[in-house]
């Protein structure tokens, strides 16, 4: 999924990186809170117009996410490439719970959020049972 972040306007003190963050975590959290759901990883990145960059993970919503770089320059806006594998949440349940994330207001007070490309589901493989 990838998705636009903008500065809230009149805002000097808006980090992209607790954004981000704090986005990742609530996902996690949401994930979690699912019956049989085991993440195996939520990741982002993103870069800003000077090259710099923002990476993080998690794989624990008991953890906080590990941020790796930073956007070095101000802009209004980036966009964050966000990929979530969960094991145990249905594609379609996981979508819902991707979109209710979005609108964290924790994750308001640093940036607001718009999806650019649309939740993308990957096939399913299943397990073939062979009988010997």
């Amino acid at each position: 999924m990838k998705l636009c972040l903008t500065r809230p306007k009149n805002s000097q003190k808006a980090e992209f990186s607790t954004a981000v963050a704090c986005l990742a975590e609530t996902v996690a959290g949401r994930c979690l809170s699912e019956k049989g759901a085991l993440i195996g990883h939520i990741k982002g990145f993103a870069t800003g117009p000077d090259g710099s960059y923002l990476h993080v993970s998690v794989t624990d919503a008991a953890r906080p996410a590990d941020i790796e770089g930073h956007i070095a320059c101000r802009p209004k806006s980036i966009i964050l490439t966000l990929n979530v594998h969960v094991f145990g949440v249905s594609a379609a349940r996981l979508k819902e719970l991707l979109i209710e994330s979005l609108s964290n207001p924790e994750v308001e007070k640093n940036a607001l959020i718009s999806i650019v490309e649309p939740i993308m589901s990957h096939r399913i493989f299943k397990e073939k049972n062979h009988a010997e």
